[in-house]
């Protein structure tokens, strides 16, 4: 059964990733991944320093992910069904696997429809987003530039109304809405829109952007302005301008990640190994790992030099980073693990969309 599900998957589907000329959008996963890494190390220990740092990738790095899915997915071309199942067994699958050998060695409880917290909720949370994502990406599809673009502003500025609407008049805090993560649907479908939008008319922002240098000036000016306000509507809006900022100077660093630079190749292989990553480091690694930083810097005398902070938190991403590297290596070394782990096919050659 799991053998003929895989054959499925890899003769039929093609995995959503970028190929060889758009690498750069696997490093920029990369260093999303890296950010989500850290944060979790920070939140595993007691130390307060690093907190600032935290709270500034928390402003991106979860956005990155929904817009990077939403630009590669607004251009997939597969029947909305086969898509669905390609999208369930790469997101779920492994989803539900991980949740069930983490209840078992830590103990907890299997209650699905709980509020999924402590990190399980991002994947069928980006399921959904997909989900709804492709459908309507297939419904405009023949659509004009201009109506696309149309359609896709007029559904962003609804789901923001319909969520200010719902958070105010506690439409999200039922049980059911808790159980279906509505409030991380309707808060991650914007960033994913904007992906979309972007991957439509991203050729006039290229040629603007290569003829303008100064534009990059001006966006960084208006963000660091706009970082001053506390208005939920500004902040939400600074979060995706962040994004893009980060998109763009990936995009014009994308011959560094083609060549033999270390960091460049190892920010793309994290955004290749994006889905083993977290599951890996958060749900198994994680309680093994995370109090790594606080003890070296008690032997250290150190645990309250915020250099310091900064420099063993980095030290230990970086370490976890490899150790789960490492261990999605070994499971990939068998088709059913990876199948069920990892989401991935059996061992054969994937054909990537661009």
């Amino acid at each position: 059964m799991v053998t003929s599900i895989a054959k499925i998957q890899s003769d039929t589907f093609t995995l959503q990733q970028p190929s060889k000329r758009m690498e750069w959008l696997d490093a920029m996963r990369g260093l999303a991944m890296l950010m989500v890494i850290y944060s979790h190390q920070v939140m595993g220990s007691p130390l307060d320093y690093t907190c600032v740092t935290v709270e500034a990738f928390r402003f991106v790095m979860l956005e990155m992910f929904f817009f990077i899915s939403g630009f590669l997915c607004a251009i997939s071309s597969m029947p909305v069904i086969i898509k669905v199942r390609k999208l369930a067994l790469q997101l779920l699958l492994p989803t539900v696997v991980i949740y069930l050998i983490h209840a078992w060695i830590y103990g907890d409880s299997l209650d699905l429809f709980a509020r999924m917290k402590n990190g399980f909720w991002f994947l069928p949370t980006l399921f959904v987003v997909e989900v709804v994502g492709y459908v309507l990406f297939k419904y405009i599809r023949r659509c004009s530039l201009t109506k696309k673009v149309g359609i896709i502003c007029l559904v962003i500025i609804a789901d923001k109304i319909l969520t200010s609407l719902a958070f105010r008049y506690g439409m999200l805090n039922t049980p059911w809405a808790d159980a279906f993560q509505l409030s991380f649907f309707c808060v991650y479908l914007i960033p994913f829109l904007i992906g979309a939008l972007i991957r439509y008319v991203h050729r006039r922002i290229y040629s603007y952007v290569d003829g303008h240098i100064l534009f990059f000036g001006i966006i960084i000016m208006l963000f660091l302005l706009l970082s001053f306000y506390n208005q939920p509507l500004i902040k939400s809006f600074l979060s995706l301008l962040g994004v893009f900022v980060i998109f763009l100077i990936m995009r014009n660093m994308r011959g560094y990640f083609r060549k033999d630079h270390y960091i460049g190749n190892f920010l793309v292989l994290c955004g290749k190994n994006t889905l083993g990553l977290y599951l890996l480091h958060y749900f198994v690694l994680s309680e093994i790992i995370c109090h790594f930083s606080p003890i070296l810097l008690m032997h250290m005398g150190m645990e309250g030099n915020p250099l310091m902070q900064l420099v063993i938190i980095g030290f230990s991403t970086l370490v976890t980073t490899v150790i789960t590297l490492s261990a999605i290596k070994v499971i990939e070394m068998s088709p059913v693990l990876s199948l069920l782990c990892l989401g991935q096919p059996l061992r054969k050659k994937i054909v990537y969309e661009t």
